[in-house]
């Protein structure tokens, strides 16, 4: 009886392993993309909003601004390094002119944002 005390927990912390294990492979099996990122926002129209402007730069940000076209809307910061590393393709993408692009200064003095654009 003592011997099924001891047991117990090796027993238990098996039978939460295999649990887990059989939830992390439950993924490949079901052959998911596990590169997409589902949305329920993906094809619907965009919320109301209204932001406010850079102080000498460009005009704030509203939907109807966006005036149904399709736009890509970039939330940006000097700081962020990704973004420092996307911001030469946005750019190229803009002098394309195939769709408006719109950014969005997130956490960032207002001084380094406009040295940003």
């Amino acid at each position: 009886m003592r011997q099924a005390i001891y047991l117990l927990p090796l027993v238990l912390f098996l039978l939460l392993a295999g649990t887990i294990g059989w939830f992390m492979t439950k993924n490949e099996i079901e052959d998911r993309d596990t590169q997409a990122l589902p949305s329920v926002l993906i094809d619907q129209p965009a919320p109301q909003f209204d932001l406010p402007p850079l102080a000498g730069i460009a005009p704030g940000l509203a939907r109807a601004d966006l005036g149904g076209r399709p736009a890509l809307v970039n939330f940006f910061a000097s700081w962020c390094l990704p973004c420092r590393a996307e911001h030469p393709i946005l750019m190229a993408l803009a002098e394309e002119g195939a769709v408006a692009i719109y950014g969005v200064n997130y956490k960032d003095p207002e001084a380094d944002a406009r040295d940003w654009l």
